[in-house]
């Protein structure tokens, strides 16, 4: 768990301003969703099947939050490595953002066209760091075993879970222990 302290001193140091208008309660609940090693990147607020969200790229995961306004905030987590596609389209004023995953095409709406613009872009270099590393091992050198049977379990749970097919989860495997 995060401390709040944190998590508002990482928003501010944000390089963007970022419209955080009706997202108070899901940053306050952030604290209860980041690692305490997890650092924000970007963030970026807007609509969901008429409710407001707040995507949030950490150096991780991607996290969003959604608030449900009787009923608490809920919220996703995504691994990067999950995510097949990113794309955005704009309007005059207002865009949208489509996350690809195992789950389907997730569509985010009237999110501010600066803040998708930006958002889209770290969240892009977030997913090519991750897949970087992740392929490349610590430090660019082969990945150590504990490394590679913590990735498989991580994988093998998401197999369980339903969000990666047995033939993905046999294609990162072979890359993970070709990198060994």
């Amino acid at each position: 768990m995060k401390d709040k302290k944190e998590i508002d001193a990482e928003i501010r140091a944000l390089p963007h301003k970022v419209s955080l208008w009706g997202v108070r309660k899901e940053i306050k609940s952030l604290q209860y969703k980041m690692f305490k090693d997890e650092h924000i990147k970007g963030l970026c607020r807007a609509f969901s099947q008429s409710t407001i969200v707040l995507l949030v790229a950490t150096d991780k995961r991607l996290i969003i939050m959604d608030d449900f306004t009787f009923y608490g905030t809920d919220h996703k987590d995504i691994s990067y490595m999950q995510i097949s596609g990113v794309d955005y389209n704009t309007r005059l004023f207002f865009g949208k953002i489509i996350i690809e995953d195992q789950t389907g095409r997730n569509f985010y709406d009237y999110a501010l066209n600066g803040d998708l613009r930006r958002f889209v872009n770290i969240l892009l270099e977030c997913v090519n760091a991750y897949r970087d590393r992740f392929l490349a091992g610590p430090q660019g050198k082969p990945h150590d075993s504990a490394f590679v049977a913590e990735e498989l379990a991580s994988l093998w749970q998401l197999v369980k879970d339903g969000a990666l097919t047995q033939e993905e989860y046999d294609e990162r495997k072979k890359l993970l222990l070709a990198k060994s």
